[in-house]
């Protein structure tokens, strides 16, 4: 009867808010997966081991936030933190999460830039990165980390940052299609070359084939 009171007694009890930024901190930092993995942890950390909820109330929460917009696990968490220490313990647990991911995506986004094309190399091969994704788009339906990769084959190393605001200014001009691969949200989203794209490709070709031979007209 002790342990069942005292776990009665920290679901109702208030935290800090720093106490609950800690929390989620330390979760973010060491959960790895999707929404449905997050739910898993969250269980395990405020249900199994703080006792700030009980099974009955998780449930309630987990079941309420599947009809909320974006993530479940994020609704939960910022559930959890307005439950433990009101708004500022909501603001504390959704910072605390997804800080250690914010962060981890900054440096990579960083770290790609340095590693791929200034930006005086992406103004000047721009347009011949354009040309050889109408290429493949022409060939076969195209997703972004394949692009990506074909591109590093020919020496363009440039980051999804860079890439999908072209491809998204292909499909403005018509030049390319976007369709998800399936019904998911997270489906993967192919590109195809439209009509306009085709004509627009033909025409590019007389272009460069014309340029080619005006820079290396001087050789034998």
């Amino acid at each position: 009867m002790a342990s069942k009171a005292e776990h009665v007694s920290n679901a109702f009890a208030r935290q800090p808010a720093i106490t609950v930024f800690l929390a989620f901190l330390r979760l973010g930092l060491t959960s790895f997966g999707g929404p449905i993995a997050h739910l898993g942890y969250f269980r395990d950390a405020f249900v199994v081991r703080r006792r700030w909820l009980d099974e009955a109330a998780y449930a309630d929460l987990v079941a309420l936030c599947q009809f909320l917009p974006r993530p479940a696990s994020s609704q939960v968490g910022i559930g959890i933190g307005l439950a433990k220490a009101g708004l500022p313990g909501a603001l504390a647990a959704w910072v605390g999460f997804t800080l250690p991911s914010a962060l981890a995506l900054t440096a990579f986004g960083y770290g790609m830039v340095a590693l791929g094309m200034s930006e005086a190399d992406k103004d000047l091969y721009s347009g011949l990165i354009r040309l050889h994704v109408l290429h493949h788009a022409a060939q076969q339906p195209i997703y972004g980390s394949w692009m990506i990769a074909e591109l590093r084959q020919h020496g363009y190393v440039i980051s999804p940052g860079t890439l999908y605001p072209m491809l998204h200014g292909l499909v403005k001009k018509g030049y390319l299609e976007m369709q998800p691969e399936g019904p998911s949200r997270r489906a993967r989203r192919l590109y195809r070359i439209t009509a306009s794209g085709r004509v627009a490709l033909a025409e590019a070709k007389d272009k460069v084939w014309e340029l080619f031979g005006e820079l290396f007209e001087d050789k034998p």
